[in-house]
């Protein structure tokens, strides 16, 4: 079959919108919307706390790092900056294990296409969702988690 005979083919069937139907069920599949909103009131108050705490946690390693002492044995200081680096790459994953940082994994499953890259369709969903957050009057805490 040559090109032209597959564009023809591709027009007398529908194949665009065929497409355009397909991945507006695979972004309701999905559900990307509610995802957004339901990661957005996700309850504050622990989040919040978490982050405090990583931050606290940063802090003190970044002091531990900064008043490792010269003198030490070059195998002494590295075994102080090994264990600060073990701890923050803990801390990190941790943070993402929570949702303070990184994508949601739901979202991250239904946004992308079969071959493992981001569907144009949800990119631009996410995009007018967070735009539509942005411009919405902010909950306070305390009405998002209730």
């Amino acid at each position: 079959m040559n090109e032209n005979r597959i564009k023809r083919c591709a027009a007398d069937e529908g194949w665009t919108a065929l497409r355009a139907a397909y991945l507006d069920e695979r972004l309701r599949a999905c559900d990307a919307g509610q995802i957004v909103l339901a990661a957005v009131k996700v309850d504050g108050a622990i989040v919040n706390s978490f982050s405090d705490v990583a931050l606290i946690a940063t802090q003190q390693l970044k002091e531990i790092l900064g008043s490792i002492n010269p003198e030490r044995s070059p195998q002494g200081r590295a075994d102080v900056v090994n264990t600060c680096t073990f701890a923050l790459c803990n801390l990190a994953r941790a943070l993402k294990e929570v949702g303070v940082v990184g994508i949601p994994k739901g979202l991250s499953d239904g946004a992308q296409k079969e071959n493992g890259r981001w569907n144009p369709a949800m990119l631009a969903q996410i995009n007018l969702t967070v735009q539509n957050l942005q411009a919405a009057k902010p909950v306070p805490v305390e009405q998002a988690s209730g």
